[in-house]
C-alpha cells in the first residue's frame, strides 16, 4: 500500500514461475489522463475498462513504460501480497504487442516478458 491506496501489479513474465526467480511486473493506475498527453501518448500501455476484472472499478492503465524487476521471494513474502486474477488472453496479447513495439523497454526485460524473443 502506498499513500493509503491499494496498488495492483501485473506480472509480465512469459515463463511462470520464472527459472531465475526474477519477476518483471508493471503497476496499474487509474491516472489515465496522464497517458493521453501528447508526450506519453505513444508509450506502451494497456487500457482496462471498468468491469474487465473485479478490481477494475474505473478506467485503468497497465503502465508498461517502466517495468520493474524483483525477486519472486520478495514479492510473495510481502505482507500485502495477494493473488487476485489471471489476465484474459486478449489483455496478455495486448501487453505482448505493446512490449514488442516499445522503444523504452530494454532487451533484457523483453526476453523475460515475451516468448521466443531474440
Amino acid at each position: 500500500m502506498r499513500a493509503g491506496k491499494t496498488k495492483f501489479l501485473v506480472v509480465l513474465n512469459h515463463i511462470w514461475p520464472p527459472d531465475d526467480g526474477l519477476v518483471v511486473y508493471a503497476f496499474t493506475t487509474t491516472n489515465v489522463a496522464h497517458f493521453t498527453e501528447e508526450r506519453v501518448r505513444q508509450q506502451p500501455v494497456v487500457r482496462l475498462n471498468p468491469g474487465d476484472y473485479p478490481f477494475v472499478t474505473s478506467p485503468t492503465v497497465i503502465d508498461l513504460t517502466r517495468p520493474e524487476l524483483e525477486q519472486l521471494a520478495a514479492i510473495v513474502s510481502a505482507p500485502s501480497f495477494k493473488f487476485v486474477v489471471q489476465l484474459r488472453a486478449e489483455h496478455v496479447r495486448a501487453i505482448d504487442d505493446a512490449v514488442r513495439a516499445s522503444t523504452v523497454i530494454v532487451r533484457k526485460m523483453k526476453k523475460l516478458i515475451l516468448a521466443n524473443y531474440g
